[in-house]
């Protein structure tokens, strides 16, 4: 894999459904470094106070479709 050029890998990979993206991410440095989303991609629009306060409220649109639990591998399942 080390001979296939990053740009054709990552279009390769763009093709996976979303649901496999966690599972492929597992399988090898290149394809977690070709399948992670970016983490400070919206840090340049903190600059502008404009930018900054509509990426807030667009944030706070999107929140009662955001998931409401966290997990960690180091707690239990929580029981319902």
């Amino acid at each position: 894999m080390n001979t296939i050029p990053v740009e054709i890998f990552t279009e390769i990979l763009s093709h996976l459904p979303p649901a496999s993206c966690k599972s492929a991410r597992l399988t090898s440095r290149q394809f977690n470094a070709v399948l992670a989303q970016p983490t400070f991609c919206t840090l340049r629009g903190f600059l502008d106070a404009d930018a900054a306060m509509a990426t807030l409220l667009q944030t706070l649109h999107d929140l009662p479709g955001r998931p409401r639990a966290m997990w960690s591998p180091h707690c239990s399942v929580p029981r319902r």
